[in-house]
């Protein structure tokens, strides 16, 4: 299933919904051109795209009208559904995939690379491991979703985290940054040296 939020906690519920579901997610940024989305989607092969209602009608423009787009209200879950064995199939299937990111196409045309469970999983338990992050913590989601890099921190709540979500484009305006993290008072923040060099002047 496509995954096309803007920064926000529906972003983050969807991701989940999606993978609860017992599905694979793609990121899908609206930031992105329509010709790279459109791509995106028909190499893929996904049918369903979950977005916010905002954003709907704007993607509605964009795919395929065989594509069926929901925003999270919309989404339905069968009474009928087996939660534990859901959750316990998850965790058994380590090697079913879980999320597609796109490479930027630099070298010629984006290529989808699959992210299994156990992907993920080894992730989540090196990363816990090295810098024992846990309940206590609070990550700032500010990656755009469209980066493998934001995807842990989509994923936080494995930790037992809490997640703080940016502002949109937060992660280009130190300003905004700064004031995210002392307002929720941050404990973890994930950044490349040109914008921790900036926030670190600020």
């Amino acid at each position: 299933m496509g995954l096309f939020f803007d920064p926000s906690v529906e972003m983050i519920t969807g991701a989940w919904s999606i993978l609860a579901s017992n599905r694979a997610y793609l990121p899908l940024a609206p930031e992105y051109p329509e010709e790279r989305i459109r791509y995106m989607v028909k190499d893929s092969g996904i049918r369903v795209i979950l977005t916010q209602a905002h954003l709907k009608a704007q993607l509605e423009c964009i795919v395929p009208r065989h594509i069926t787009v929901l925003t999270l209200s919309e989404l339905k879950i069968a009474n009928e559904c087996d939660l534990t064995q859901v959750i316990e199939t998850d965790f058994q299937d380590k090697n079913r995939l879980a999320y597609i990111i796109y490479t930027s196409g630099s070298s010629g045309k984006p290529k989808g690379v699959m992210v299994s469970y156990a992907n993920i999983s080894n992730q989540i338990a090196f990363m816990k491991k090295q810098f024992g992050f846990d309940q206590n913590d609070r990550i700032l989601q500010k990656t755009p979703v469209s980066f493998d890099a934001a995807q842990w921190e989509i994923l936080a709540p494995a930790f037992g985290s809490q997640i703080v979500v940016g502002s949109k484009d937060c992660y280009r305006d130190p300003d905004a940054m700064i004031e995210t993290l002392m307002n929720y008072e941050v404990s973890v923040l994930q950044c490349v040296p040109t914008l921790l060099q900036a926030v670190v002047v600020k």
